[in-house]
């Protein structure tokens, strides 16, 4: 399969033209992992939608979404870090404690797809419950259904928005 560079570039730069903050995505996705003791934590996706049309609504997934431009700083592991944090407290309202991407905290990869002019690039970010501080938010997230504790033996049980989601979390 030949890549043609030049549409990507060119996907990049309208991407990075749009004024609304928050509307540029990378193509780089961050999910976050929070583990505590034997189980992980999830959220039930609410919106009926996705970018494949198809009704996810009810499906399990890990808190995270896109690194946007604004995440990027001046430091190396910034992009992935800010995302991340933002993602998490959007999504769970639990707050990442962490100042930089180093050791106990673990960033992998998670997947790499190219279709044509499109990359999708993802990484997870695994932390652990002692890295995150609780707030109201979660609290009434977590009482609601929004987010769920599963313990590790029974992830293969549940119903992941994607096969990519489930791999990202079982492995």
């Amino acid at each position: 399969m030949e890549i043609n560079i030049e549409k990507i570039i060119q996907n990049s730069e309208e991407r990075i033209r749009r004024e609304v903050p928050g509307a540029v995505a990378t193509g780089i996705g961050i999910f976050v992992l929070v583990r505590k003791k034997d189980k992980i934590l999830v959220r039930t996706r609410t919106e009926k939608g996705s970018l494949y049309g198809k009704n996810l609504s009810g499906k399990k997934e890990l808190p995270g979404g896109a690194v946007d431009i604004q995440d990027f700083g001046s430091e190396y592991d910034s992009a992935p870090l800010a995302a991340a944090k933002r993602e998490l407290e959007e999504e769970t309202g639990l707050k990442l404690l962490v100042d930089r991407l180093e050791t106990p905290v673990m960033l992998r990869p998670a997947w790499t797809i190219i279709k044509g002019e499109l990359i999708d690039l993802a990484f997870s970010l695994e932390v652990s419950w002692d890295m995150v501080e609780k707030t109201e938010k979660y609290e009434e997230l977590l009482k609601n259904g929004n987010l769920a504790w599963i313990p590790t033996n029974k992830l293969k049980e549940v119903e992941f928005i994607s096969k990519r989601m489930a791999f990202l979390v079982n492995s």
